[in-house]
């Protein structure tokens, strides 16, 4: 696989994979869980659960894929944009999607995060 296909791949994967993540806290926020999440009952239920099922799938394309991108690239870079690169998604979706709150040392995180990818990937 080239480079070019790569990069496209593991940018795919980063976004799928956060997609996942934030199709489980949607469908996890619908859920009334009464009792250990470890229960047969329970795990019945969360796998009917339209989203979590879509989290689901979302997380094993997203494993397909990253595992193709890490036949070609280093791990060492690979692995820092697909989690840095996640993070930064996950926390802005959820700003907007959640309504959850973003303190200032919280976005000038996010800020190095974003720098930190960009010179990674580029040295």
């Amino acid at each position: 696989m080239t480079g070019a296909k790569l990069w496209i791949l593991l940018i795919v994967s980063l976004v799928l994979n956060a997609g996942a993540n934030l199709s489980l806290k949607a469908g996890m926020k619908s859920m009334p869980i009464n009792g250990s999440i470890l229960q047969l009952s329970t795990i019945l239920i969360l796998l009917q659960h339209p989203l979590i099922l879509l989290g689901l799938a979302l997380f094993t394309v997203s494993f397909v894929g990253y595992s193709l991108v890490l036949s070609g690239m280093s791990l060492s870079l690979a692995y820092p944009i697909m989690t840095g690169g996640g993070f930064v998604i996950v926390v802005l979706a959820s700003l907007i999607l959640f309504a959850e709150e973003a303190s200032l040392l919280r976005i000038l995180g996010i800020m190095f995060i974003v720098a930190g990818i960009w010179i990674a990937s580029r040295y």
